[in-house]
């Protein structure tokens, strides 16, 4: 541990030195922690966020799993970041008060309450059904289909009056001849 202070030996009466040691690394624990603090919220947001984009649960845990995030947090543990993230405020409070740095003891405490919502998470979107107008007493009116859609009526075939050939008439057998307009302007 080359990192560790030199420490005053036992037979040191430097009580003054031990203090300053203490304050300064209590200080600099304490700027950790909330540095710790406010790098988790924002990684609990941005995994909020990032499961509100991604709804199917197996889509998510494909893509978490694909960028190798499973490796430093697993499904436990992402599915509190997601929590936390839905609500930034409450989670600094949580985390500051917070008696340990797991997220599952700080789960188990029951920290993570109501004030979280993890409603980003989604089944495939299924549309839901439009709302039906109350039925009235009154028959409602059907509005007549476009004349596009409308099948032309057959027409009854009458009998008609024999006339006499022509030779340069077209023979109709009592039906319009076509002539590739339908009469819709």
């Amino acid at each position: 541990m080359s990192n560790v202070t030199n420490l005053p030996k036992m037979g040191d009466n430097s009580l003054k030195l031990l203090l300053r040691v203490i304050r300064d690394k209590t200080a600099l624990a304490k700027t950790h922690h909330e540095k710790w603090i406010d790098n988790m919220v924002e990684l609990a947001v941005a995994v909020h966020t990032a499961r509100g984009i991604l709804t199917v649960d197996k889509d998510f845990g494909e893509w978490w799993e694909e960028n190798g995030l499973h490796v430093a947090w697993g499904k436990n543990e992402r599915a509190i970041l997601a929590k936390l993230g839905s609500n930034p405020d409450a989670a600094y409070t949580v985390l500051y008060e917070a008696d340990s740095t797991s997220l599952r003891m700080i789960k188990k405490s029951g920290a993570i309450d109501d004030r979280f919502d993890i409603s980003v998470k989604t089944e495939p979107a299924i549309p839901e059904p439009e709302e039906q107008p109350e039925p009235t007493l009154e028959p409602e009116e059907t509005p007549e289909p476009e004349a596009e859609e409308q099948p032309e009526p057959e027409a009854e075939e009458q009998p008609e009056p024999e006339a006499e050939e022509k030779p340069d008439q077209p023979k109709t057998k009592g039906k319009a001849l076509s002539l590739g307009w339908d009469g819709v302007s």
